[in-house]
């Protein structure tokens, strides 16, 4: 079993159970409220093991792109043997190929 992350159709990042619940709690605390909300409805009310960025709009994307650009740079400075630096990379990755990250 493993959980994904939607940045749209057909872009998503599959990862491993362990890594999914590791990114996606990371990064709750820190998003907006209608964020978590609108992403994480899935995951919250569904019980699914995915969370979805697919219809946000730019400004909220560009918080995911913000929050998830801190998380990874914090982790990498503070513990740069994390198992989950690659996992933020890939994450980073999506999200910075998306046209709404151009912006």
């Amino acid at each position: 079993m493993g959980g994904a992350v939607f940045i749209t159709s057909g872009n998503l990042l599959s990862t491993s159970t362990r890594a999914f619940d590791y990114l996606a709690e990371r990064m709750r605390p820190h998003l907006r409220a209608e964020v978590v909300t609108t992403a994480y409805a899935p995951m919250d009310e569904g019980g699914m093991t995915f969370i979805s960025f697919e219809s946000l709009g730019t400004a909220d994307f560009l918080h995911v792109l913000k929050v998830a650009t801190d998380l990874s740079h914090s982790e990498s400075a503070s513990m740069p043997e994390s198992p989950y630096l690659v996992w933020w990379e890939r994450l980073l990755q999506l999200l910075r190929a998306d046209v709404r990250a151009s912006v």
